[in-house]
């Protein structure tokens, strides 16, 4: 499958935007990934939780783990699309954390 192919099977569904992110992730593009995978954690809080076989949760996790620092630092230096990626990786630290939207 390509990415544009699962776009069109899998549409307005959060999990065709998490493999979406999941596949910008993996190709290095961890800017657009960060956004991406929000949206769809936004779309349905199913993709984190543990219990869900959609779940993404470790994906997630290890991506709010290493993004935090580096964001947090771009950020600090004044970039302002590092503070917009910030606020994506918070919310979804605090819904990893069990909180709501």
């Amino acid at each position: 499958f390509s990415l544009a192919d699962l776009q069109k099977r899998f549409s307005p569904a959060p999990y065709s935007e998490l493999l979406k992110g999941e596949l910008l992730l993996l190709s290095g593009a961890r800017d657009q990934a960060v956004v991406t995978i929000a949206q769809a954690v936004r779309g349905s809080g199913d993709l984190i939780d543990e219990k869900s076989p959609l779940s993404r949760r470790l994906l997630v996790q290890g991506l709010v783990d290493e993004g935090l620092p580096y964001y947090k630092q771009r950020a600090a230096e004044g970039n302002a699309s590092a503070r917009d990626l910030l606020r994506d990786l918070r919310y979804l630290q605090s819904r990893l954390a069990g909180g709501c939207e």
